[in-house]
């Protein structure tokens, strides 16, 4: 058999080989604190603006700052995971925002952002072609595993809390994920 014969066949092989999730296998997801790169930055700068900024004006205008206090001391750090749902090869973020507006005693806020190209643009056009979109907001857990199970393209999340499983599900309908919980 000729060599380009054998490599042929191994590329058809490489390419109906499933990269996808087995029926009982779960993927773990690692949360990174801090931001680790660039695109975690982008999608955090981009796709979370209004939520940091309306904790912003939140601890300025009702909460600390307005009492008196000589220092405006509004911190807000984020715990960061890579994860691709929808298997296009494009990694969706998941940022847990840690602020005093977004944390309570279950944990904080934890976000699902997607980067998606913008609907009726030119093509050619480059420049501001893309867009990050929240598909989820969680609180008071967080996700440790990918499943195999699949809905409307997306796999689905598990999480846990001190009392309660939590299987999240993309809903097309709703263009978000949501969640069933289950006590333990």
């Amino acid at each position: 058999m000729s060599t380009y014969k054998y490599n042929f066949f191994f590329f058809f092989f490489l390419l109906n080989t499933s990269w996808h999730l087995s029926a009982d296998e779960k993927n773990e997801i690692i949360f990174s604190k801090g931001v680790t790169d660039t695109y975690q930055s982008e999608a955090i700068a981009f796709g979370l603006f209004d939520e940091i900024s309306s904790q912003f004006k939140y601890f300025v205008q009702d909460s600390h700052f307005i009492y008196g206090s000589k220092k405006l001391n509004f911190q807000v750090e984020f715990n960061t995971a890579y994860v691709d749902l929808n298997l296009d090869g494009q990694n969706e973020v998941l940022v847990e925002v840690v602020t005093s507006g977004l944390c309570g005693s279950s944990g904080c806020t934890t976000y699902l952002l997607e980067k998606r190209m913008k609907e009726n643009i030119d093509l050619n056009q480059t420049n501001g072609s893309w867009e990050w979109i929240k598909i989820g907001e969680f609180f008071g857990f967080r996700f440790d595993t990918v499943s195999s199970k699949e809905n409307y393209g997306y796999l689905s999340m598990v999480g846990l809390s001190e009392f309660y499983n939590y299987e999240c599900y993309y809903q097309n309908n709703l263009d978000k994920y949501e969640c069933k919980t289950n006590k333990k």
